[in-house]
């Protein structure tokens, strides 16, 4: 959502790229078809709220304040304490509100600058400053902590124990956090709210659902010997990494799964009749492309390596040869996976193709592999 100056707003798909560096422009467009806008400082754009996921947002908010763009790096300290504060109008991320703002914004050079903002509206960015001075002919490095008397200023009228958790404060993204909510809570008579931890871009998967699979007996000259068709369960879970790109969310999935397969019988080639059962312990590693249609749906398209472990397996002929195994030197199998689906909120649905391809020790016959499997998903964390 974009608001401007007058507090209209325009609701859409915003090119979202969880920025490392605080961006001060932000591609819009208010339907997946319309045109791609750009809104910068050189707008009136007041705010903008971002729904990065179900349950979380980014909102960045434009403000005009004095900056300091003091040097951090070693090698280029000043000599001086004093902050090198120069006017600077860009879009701060809001780290939390509410009579205090905290809010933050990460540079060109990737300085950290902390801000506070009162209920005037103005901000301020809390100080901390390194740089160099000599003493007894040495050259040491010393810290204007600044921050902590501008922090001691907003806190004066709070109980003891405020003033005690300021003390301890440190110049990093949750314990600032941690004091500011607690300012806020004196002020207006509420119980804080403890900090969340920074939030990490991961979801767990679990799915569920019918496979069915064409085992395919092949010898070493790729002639097909004996083939059999099965229905059998599939089911997994995973914990997936998100990197959102605007309409665009590219993923990288891994996934812990479980398979079996079972034939009622199949004539082989020098006589008799075939029962087999195969059951496998699997893991692949599947890179996913989603587009949104919405903020909570979309469609996907993924592609992936397996590798399986064969943890049990039986051979029955003519229900009076039994072999418990297919040699143990070769019970792995490695391929490729294939797949598309539509997500909404915490559920899925993905039709899904593997192929993959195995020895058979004590047979000396290739086993090939297609399954074809319809999932469905859900996001439990």
């Amino acid at each position: 959502v974009l608001i401007d100056a007058r507090g209209q707003k325009k609701s859409g798909f915003i090119d979202y790229r969880n920025w490392d560096v605080n961006p001060q422009s932000f591609k819009f467009r208010k339907t997946a078809s319309d045109p791609v806008q750009k809104f910068g400082l050189e707008d009136d754009l007041r705010e903008v709220h971002i729904q990065t996921s179900a349950s979380e947002e980014e909102v960045y908010v434009r403000r005009t304040l004095n900056i300091d763009f003091s040097p951090t790096k070693l090698g280029y300290l000043e000599s001086y304490s004093e902050p090198d504060l120069k006017p600077a109008t860009c879009f701060l991320r809001v780290l939390t509100g509410g009579p205090l703002y905290l809010l933050y914004l990460k540079d060109e050079k990737e300085k950290e600058h902390f801000i506070i903002q009162n209920d005037t509206f103005q901000a301020t960015e809390l100080i901390r400053k390194k740089y160099t001075h000599t003493v007894n002919g040495e050259v040491v490095v010393s810290v204007n902590d600044q921050y902590k008397n501008q922090l001691a200023k907003e806190i004066y009228a709070c109980n003891k124990q405020v003033q005690q958790e300021l003390k301890d404060v440190v110049y990093e993204e949750e314990s600032l956090i941690a004091v500011v909510r607690r300012v806020n809570a004196c002020r207006t008579g509420t119980t804080v709210v403890k900090t969340p931890k920074k939030p990490v871009k991961t979801q767990w998967w679990v799915s569920a659902g019918p496979s069915i699979a064409s085992p395919t007996f092949v010898d070493d000259y790729g002639t097909e010997i004996h083939k059999f068709t099965a229905v059998s369960p599939q089911a997994g879970v995973g914990v997936m990494i998100d990197f959102p790109r605007g309409q665009y969310q590219y993923s990288n999935y891994l996934e812990l799964g479980y398979k079996k397969y079972v034939n009622d019988g199949v004539s082989i080639l020098y006589g008799g009749n075939l029962h087999l059962e195969f059951t496998y312990l699997k893991l692949s590693e599947i890179f996913r492309v989603r587009y949104a249609t919405s903020p909570q749906s979309g469609f996907f398209g993924e592609l992936g390596l397996t590798i399986a472990k064969r943890i049990s397996n039986r051979s029955i002929i003519d229900d009076t040869y039994s072999k418990e195994t297919f040699g143990e030197d070769r019970n792995w199998e490695a391929g490729g996976v294939l797949g598309a689906g539509y997500v909404y909120d915490r559920y899925g649905l993905e039709f899904r193709f593997e192929h993959s391809e195995t020895v058979l020790g004590n047979l000396a016959e290739n086993l090939r592999l297609n399954s074809f499997s319809l999932l469905l998903q859900y996001q439990f964390w």
